[in-house]
C-alpha cells in the first residue's frame, strides 16, 4: 500500500508541475499591450466606424508627418475644456492629446482624448 501511495504522489506531483508549466507557458505568449500617447490634429472624423484620423509628427529625426487612425470604444473618454464629450465633439483641426492601446491587429483603439488649448 505504501508502494502506491508513493507512485500516485509522483504522479500527481507530476502533473501539477507539467500543468503548471503549460499554463506559465500561455500566459508568456499573450504580448502586454501597453498605453501609448501621441499630439495631433484631427484630420477627419468616421461617426459610422467610431474613429477619428490624427495628423502627427514622428519622433525621430526626420519628423515627418503621419496620420493614424483611431478607434472609440464604450470605455474611452473624449475631455473638451474639462467637459466630458463624444466622437462628434472632435473636429477637424483641434490640437488633441490620445492615450491608446495599439493592438496586436494594427488597430489603435483610444482609452483618452485631450483637447489641447490653442
Amino acid at each position: 500500500m505504501q508502494h502506491l501511495f508513493r507512485w500516485v504522489f509522483l504522479a500527481v506531483f507530476l502533473l501539477i508541475n507539467i500543468g503548471h508549466g503549460v499554463f506559465a507557458a500561455q500566459r508568456n505568449e499573450e504580448p502586454e499591450i501597453q498605453t501609448q500617447e501621441l499630439v495631433g490634429n484631427v484630420v477627419s472624423v468616421n461617426q459610422e466606424a467610431s474613429s477619428f484620423d490624427l495628423e502627427y509628427e514622428r519622433d525621430d529625426s526626420s519628423h515627418q508627418k503621419q496620420i493614424a487612425t483611431f478607434f472609440v470604444t464604450d470605455i474611452s473618454t473624449i475631455d473638451i475644456a474639462m467637459s466630458q464629450g463624444n466622437l462628434s465633439d472632435l473636429k477637424p483641426g483641434l490640437k488633441v492629446l490620445v492615450e491608446f492601446a495599439p493592438m496586436p491587429d494594427g488597430t489603435n483603439v483610444v482609452e483618452s482624448v485631450w483637447v489641447k488649448k490653442s
